[in-house]
């Protein structure tokens, strides 16, 4: 009962979000509303159209405020990170344990890291060939989302555990496993983001 509804939600959300990201691409044409936008957000003189697959992925969220999405971003990011947030709670409830030095350590959160850093890394090999990139998919998935699908808090919290309850060596190797497969993943993701992304949005 609980893993179903927590499907529903999910859904109810997406369709939420959904919704938001389609009102962020209608077009003002309020003359007023143009004009000053005009003044707050002037544009700026383009320096360089192609962004390399190792740029930040916060430049895209702060790109996306200088664009005008104050209105209506914080809702994307909000829902975004509802998404993730409950498909790690799912995905932390489906992976179980693991026996780590002899300590059954969740598995959970090791899988949402590195799943995450596997997306943000796809997302960034999809910028650096899409630009410009409508801000709005930044904040919904790479701020919202993956933001809330990953935990850097429970990584902490189980490295403590750990050192306490099974020695410093469990709590070390946990570190290294996670670090190492975190950044292996981004690297992987942004190969996978520059090679599929574009075929798959043709």
């Amino acid at each position: 009962m609980k893993l179903e509804l927590s499907v529903v939600c999910i859904l109810i959300l997406f369709s939420i979000t959904t919704s938001v990201v389609c009102a962020g691409n209608t077009v003002i044409s309020d003359p007023e509303y143009a004009q000053r936008e005009s003044i707050i957000l002037p544009d700026a003189p383009a320096m360089n159209t192609v962004e390399p697959p190792g740029k930040s992925i916060a430049a895209m969220g702060a790109r996306a405020g200088r664009q005008g999405a104050a209105d209506w971003t914080v809702g994307v990011v909000g829902a975004g990170g509802a998404l993730g947030a409950s498909s790690r709670y799912l995905i932390s409830g489906w992976a179980g344990t693991v026996n780590w030095f002899g300590y059954d350590l969740p598995i959970g959160t090791l899988a949402v890291n590195v799943l995450g850093s596997l997306g943000i890394g796809m997302m960034t090999g999809w910028a650096s060939v899409n630009d410009p990139v409508n801000p709005a998919w930044p904040a919904l998935i790479s701020v919202g989302f993956l933001g809330g699908l990953t935990t850097f808090s429970a990584f902490s919290q189980e490295t403590v555990i750990l050192a306490e309850q099974a020695g410093s060596m469990a709590a070390t190797s946990y570190v290294a496993v996670s670090v190492a497969s975190s950044i292996g993943a981004v690297l992987v993701g942004q190969q996978l983001g520059l090679w599929l992304m574009p075929i798959i949005l043709l």
